[in-house]
């Protein structure tokens, strides 16, 4: 009897063990979560750096101790590490969908960040952080939204008078972490400078322009001269428009300067614009943009117009 029980009992630290080595969700997973971060050997103010991170590095984490994570990296460097710098699987893997969503839409505009830049998984200040991009950082971006925030103050409740909520605007932008990895998320919108074309800067004192397009090249003596198609608003931030005025600007080779080939404001346009630019070697110069607008009674207007050397024509469909 004796003997049976021990082997029950070996049977039942061997079927254990083997449950703890197989189980799926045995070892927990986490990712890095800033450009950087350091492994260390241990936690005390006397320490070594084992290894060094980058956004987007899988961890296993074998213990959780306050503000610090016991972590093994995937070439078996075990150590600690802050937790700030870390994310869940569940949110590396919206950020990963994120990502695929944005790779089909095409670029509007381009930016530099004007300082530290939270990266967000949707837009506002409430949305999950997933990255900051450092200041200087160039990004594409590609699509934009409003949400609001609103600031608490002191005695706002003693009153019971809410603040009003700010409309702001947010840019899901596309970036580079560290050399290779890339970042894709919403930012704050005034955070970004705009890197426009020449041309543009010209013109952006009267139009903040928010999307642009080179549509054709005119060739002159001393090379191309791009034609452009700029998309703007006037305003401040936080409107429901995406744009509310189309200009396209063209080189007058005459008097060798720019000129505004083509205007039409009072829009409430979406983005994105869909742009087909002239082809190689075309001497007409032909091209065409799209883009959807708010009607008459608020319901989508589809609208669609051709370039033809330096004349911009609105295509009509009955």
């Amino acid at each position: 009897m004796r003997k049976a029980f021990l082997g029950i009992g070996v049977v039942a630290v061997a079927a254990a063990g083997l449950w703890l080595a197989t189980r799926g969700g045995a070892v927990e997973h986490a990712y890095v979560i800033t450009p950087k971060a350091a492994v260390w050997s241990r936690l005390a103010v006397v320490r070594e750096p084992l290894a060094e991170l980058q956004y987007g590095e899988r961890l296993d984490v074998l213990e959780r101790r306050t503000e610090h994570a016991h972590v093994r990296t995937k070439d078996g460097v075990t150590g600690w590490i802050e937790l700030r710098h870390l994310m869940p699987p569940e949110t590396w893997q919206r950020a990963a969908a994120l990502r695929d969503e944005a790779a089909k839409l095409a670029v509007q505009a381009s930016g530099t960040t004007k300082v530290r830049t939270n990266v967000r998984l949707e837009p506002g200040r409430a949305g999950t952080q997933i990255f900051q991009f450092l200041a200087d950082t160039k990004v594409e971006i590609v699509a934009r939204r409003v949400a609001e925030w609103t600031q608490a103050r002191a005695g706002d409740d003693e009153d019971g008078a809410a603040p009003p909520a700010r409309k702001e605007d947010w840019l899901l932008v596309r970036g580079v972490a560290g050399d290779t990895r890339e970042v894709t998320g919403w930012v704050l919108g005034r955070f970004l400078a705009p890197d426009y074309p020449q041309v543009l800067r010209d013109y952006a004192g009267v139009n903040r322009f928010v999307a642009w397009f080179r549509l054709a090249d005119s060739q002159t003596e001393d090379g191309p001269r791009p034609t452009w198609l700029a998309a703007g608003v006037s305003g401040p931030e936080g409107q429901a428009c995406d744009f509310t005025l189309l200009r396209v600007y063209t080189w007058n080779a005459k008097r060798a300067r720019y000129e505004t080939a083509f205007v039409e404001s009072n829009l409430c346009g979406k983005l994105p614009l869909r742009v087909s630019p002239a082809a190689q070697g075309d001497a007409q110069g032909r091209a065409s943009f799209a883009f959807t607008a708010a009607g008459r009674r608020g319901e989508d207007e589809p609208r669609e117009y051709t370039l033809r050397q330096n004349i911009v024509r609105r295509v009509r469909k009955n």
